[in-house]
């Protein structure tokens, strides 16, 4: 909250999911109290979250390295692991904030 600005300025909308701590009147609150506007998604959207986007990304690049999910043991830990710092780069995270509608 120290780095945004009064609605209706840049920086001053808070999106949030549904996840009950962000229903709760102390965000609220604390939200409204630095001037800010607090919106929050429909229910469940994927096409509005781009973490699933990341997910499908990570997903993809493990089944193209015929890395499986059951009976991996640390080794798919590891593998999940490279594929989030290596093939989830800061690039392809704008790509999917923008493919989301949020820049």
């Amino acid at each position: 909250l120290p780095v945004m600005n009064p609605y209706p300025g840049p920086r001053s909308v808070i999106l949030l999911d549904n996840a009950r701590i962000h229903h709760s009147d102390e965000v609220t609150e604390l939200v409204e109290a630095h001037g800010c506007r607090l919106l929050y998604l429909p229910p469940y959207c994927p096409q509005y979250q781009p973490i699933e986007l990341a997910f499908s990304t990570i997903k993809a690049h493990l089944k193209r390295w015929g890395i499986g999910f059951y009976g991996a043991g640390a080794g798919l830990f590891f593998e999940m692991y490279d594929a989030c710092s290596h093939v989830i780069t800061p690039e392809i995270t704008w790509g999917f904030w923008r493919h989301c509608g949020y820049l």
